[in-house]
C-alpha cells in the first residue's frame, strides 16, 4: 500500500481494519486503517470515515492521533495512514487494574480533556469518547483516537452523519441528550469524560443494567452510587468534580473541557508541571 507494507492486523472494527505498516526501506511504522467492503457503499459511512481525518488534521493537537495520508484502494475503499502508537488503550489498562491511582487519572483524563480543549476551540465535538479511545502510550501519555463520529458545530453546510432513528455515541459512556436525541455540544464529551472518571476513580461504571434499554434510562434519571461509598479515601473535591461532570442538565456541568481539567487537577493534587 504505496510505500508501506502491510505486516499484521492491530485491530478491527465496525467500519474497517487497522494494519501494522513498515517502510521497507528505513522500517519506519505506521498504523493504516482501511474502510470495510460493506461500508464503502454506504456514502454516509464512507463520510464519516473521511471527516476523521479532516477533523484531526483541522485541531491538530499532541494528545490526538495524526494522520499523516489518505487514499483510496483499488475498488474505491478509503484508508487513512496514521501514526503507530505503543502502549494500550485506557480500557485495558482499567481491565487489568481497576480503579487507578490519583495522580495517574489526573494525567490521563488531564491530557483528554487538553485535546478535547483544543478540538472544542475548532467547534469539533467528539460524541464517543470511551476508555477504548483513549489510548496511552508507554511513556504514559495520551492520544485520543477516532473522530468518525465528530460534529462540527455551527455549521450549516456540515454534511447530517446522523440517520433517522439512530444513536451516535457508546451506550455506556453516552449523555443524556445524545439518549433523547436533544441538541449536542462540547459539554456532551464532558459528560463521557466524567462518565470515565467515575470508572477510573471506582473501578466501576456509575450505571449498569441487564438491557439497553435501562441503560439508556440510567443515563436520562437516575443518579449513581456516590464514588466516596465505592472507594472512601477518595478526596471529597473529586467527588464533587465527577459528579459535577455526570449532571444530568448540560447546563450544570462545567462549562468546558479546560474548566474541567483545572478542577480535577486540583481535586487531585497536581497540576500540569508535575504531570511530566
Amino acid at each position: 500500500m504505496g510505500s508501506y507494507r502491510l505486516e499484521r492486523v492491530l485491530g478491527s472494527g465496525g467500519m474497517g481494519v487497522v494494519y501494522l505498516g513498515v517502510q521497507p526501506q528505513i522500517g519506519s511504522r505506521v498504523a493504516v486503517k482501511v474502510f470495510s467492503l460493506e461500508g464503502a457503499a454506504d456514502s454516509t459511512l464512507v463520510e464519516r470515515f473521511l471527516l476523521e481525518a479532516r477533523a484531526v488534521n483541522t485541531i491538530r493537537h499532541e494528545n490526538i492521533i495524526n494522520i499523516l495520508d489518505l487514499g483510496t484502494l483499488e475498488g474505491g475503499r478509503p484508508y487513512l495512514v496514521m501514526e503507530f502508537l505503543d502502549g494500550e488503550t485506557l480500557a485495558e489498562k482499567l481491565a487489568a487494574r481497576g480503579a487507578l491511582p490519583l495522580a495517574e487519572l489526573a494525567a490521563i483524563l488531564g491530557e483528554t480533556l487538553d485535546a478535547l480543549a483544543a478540538a472544542h476551540t475548532h467547534r469539533f465535538v467528539h460524541r464517543d469518547l470511551k476508555p477504548e479511545n483513549i489510548w496511552v502510550t508507554r511513556g504514559g501519555h495520551v492520544k485520543v483516537l477516532d473522530f468518525g463520529l465528530t460534529k462540527l458545530l455551527g455549521n450549516p453546510f456540515a454534511p447530517a452523519m446522523t440517520r433517522t432513528g439512530a444513536t451516535m455515541g457508546t451506550p455506556f459512556y453516552m449523555s443524556p441528550e445524545q439518549v433523547t436525541g436533544a441538541p449536542v455540544d462540547e459539554r456532551t464529551d464532558l459528560y463521557s469524560v466524567g462518565v470515565i472518571l467515575y470508572q477510573a476513580a471506582t473501578g466501576r461504571r456509575p450505571f449498569e443494567a441487564a438491557s439497553l434499554y435501562e441503560l439508556l434510562e440510567l443515563h436520562v434519571k437516575a443518579q449513581p452510587p456516590s464514588p466516596r461509598e465505592l472507594r472512601p479515601e477518595l478526596p471529597a473535591a473529586l467527588e464533587a468534580v465527577i459528579l459535577r461532570a455526570i449532571e444530568k442538565a448540560p447546563q450544570r456541568r462545567f462549562s468546558s473541557a479546560s474548566e474541567l481539567a483545572a478542577a480535577l487537577r486540583a481535586a487531585c493534587g497536581v497540576t500540569p508541571s508535575l504531570l511530566g
